[in-house]
């Protein structure tokens, strides 16, 4: 970006430097300042307290919780019902599948 003055007044950059880290850690933000032909006349240090950021993990979602009430004994012959009960946080559409299997 190019400044619209010069000389020594403070100048105030109008537009901010915006990023998004892909993931948890530190960011750091070091400003760069360059004359109108490209040369460094001014780099901020790396690791300032003012211009860094822990930057934290999504916080964990609570997951729903899920009761299951199947009978503990079966007959021969007899049907065995299943039933799922979600208590929680969940998303519209969620779906719930039971898996049937016999052993002998």
């Amino acid at each position: 970006m190019t400044l619209p003055t010069s000389g020594r007044a403070p100048v105030t950059v109008p537009a901010p430097a915006i990023t998004t880290p892909d993931g948890p850690g530190m960011a750091f933000t070091v400003e760069t300042v360059t004359d109108n032909q490209g040369q460094v006349i001014r780099r901020g240090a790396c690791g300032v307290v003012s211009e860094s950021a822990i930057v934290l993990p999504h916080p964990e979602q609570p997951k729903p919780k899920i009761t299951t009430n199947a009978p503990q004994h079966a007959d021969l012959g007899e049907k065995i019902k299943d039933e799922a009960i979600l208590t929680g946080p969940y998303p519209k559409g969620t779906q719930v599948e039971f898996w049937y299997q016999h052993t002998r």
